[in-house]
């Protein structure tokens, strides 16, 4: 893969900052209050030193008529001075905007981008959806307390086609590890914990050579069985599936860790690598690989098959009871 080129003039002089959202844009989102950040199911959790509560509690909108109201997309948060003694809580690589109830990250990263001002590795990160969307345009539930972002890749991740999906699920799957978290990659968009629990989703969408990812993570909840889709391919869990962890980590936290783990993947083992030797170590990442498996496209066609690997765009491989290999460059895989 090529290196990422240069920012725009206007992305290069956007620092990292973590930013609370309180123009507001609508219909894509809610104005920001103080309340999304802290507590139960909140962006930043609640294992918050007391100082911090309080700048918090007293974050405000500023008056649209002042400077500060007709600039920018909302404040910077910045600690007390007794928290940077320690480790800055917002301490990001990219810009990170946060919001409160959106219809969808997407519309926001879209949104922002008109103004060039999601540079690469910038994201979205809301608090609620109330459009989000996954595969085929179907729902995705949005719990609060759940991660639900969608952030700007660099140019160098892609590159077009199918591809661009499973490497965006290398990407993260690998970030994960990183982290201690043993996800795998279900072709072509979802994360699993070990090979049974959906935790995760992956959707990408493209504009005018711009790429945005939108991810989900089930962090604190995972949808009912009665409330997911009749028929899904895997049952849903949490990131932590039942590692008996008392406290999770907040969005917020969870994303910091992440993007900094996607960097440091991305530098290493993509970014002046070829797409064939990429591919060649997603493949101990890959769900289900070497069982028997269905692909169904968005209406009722199946195809049966072994699950052999990927192709060099990104394609599944899948050899028939005839012995033929078919290469599918999309649809939906379960298990018989």
């Amino acid at each position: 893969m090529e290196p990422t080129g240069p920012p725009s003039p206007r992305s290069r002089g956007l620092p990292p900052a973590v930013i609370a959202l309180t123009r507001g844009f609508p219909p894509y989102a809610r104005p920001f209050s103080p309340a999304v950040l802290m507590g139960r199911d909140s962006l930043l959790g609640e294992r918050l030193s007391p100082s911090l509560q309080a700048y918090l509690s007293n974050v405000r909108p500023p008056d649209k008529n002042s400077p500060a109201g007709r600039s920018g997309a909302g404040i910077p948060l910045t600690p007390p001075k007794e928290e940077t003694a320690g480790e800055d809580p917002f301490a990001v690589p990219a810009v990170v905007y946060l919001a409160e109830e959106v219809t969808s990250t997407f519309d926001l990263a879209w949104k922002l981008l008109e103004t060039d001002a999601l540079p690469p590795w910038g994201a979205v990160l809301a608090a609620r959806q109330t459009e989000g969307r996954g595969q085929y345009r179907r729902s995705w539930q949005s719990l609060a307390g759940n991660l639900h972002l969608t952030f700007r890749l660099p140019e160098g991740a892609n590159p077009g086609g199918g591809a661009a999906s499973v490497l965006t699920g290398y990407l993260l799957a690998s970030a994960f590890r990183r982290l201690g978290f043993p996800l795998s990659l279900k072709w072509p968009n979802d994360l699993l914990l070990g090979d049974r629990d959906k935790v995760g989703g992956i959707l990408l969408e493209e504009r005018g050579g711009i790429l945005l990812a939108g991810v989900g993570i089930n962090l604190a909840h995972a949808p009912r069985p009665e409330d997911l889709r009749r028929k899904a391919a895997t049952p849903a869990g949490t990131l932590f599936g039942d590692r008996g962890e008392e406290r999770f980590p907040s969005p917020f936290a969870l994303w910091r860790s992440l993007v900094g783990a996607a960097i440091v993947e991305y530098t290493r083992n993509v970014a002046h690598r070829g797409l064939s030797e990429i591919l060649a170590d997603l493949v101990p990442l890959l769900a289900w690989r070497n069982s028997p498996v269905i692909v169904t496209d968005g209406g009722d066609t199946r195809i049966s098959g072994l699950y052999v690997g990927i192709g060099p765009e990104g394609d599944l491989l899948l050899r028939l009871d005839t012995g033929e290999i078919r290469s599918l460059h999309g649809g939906s895989l379960s298990r018989p």
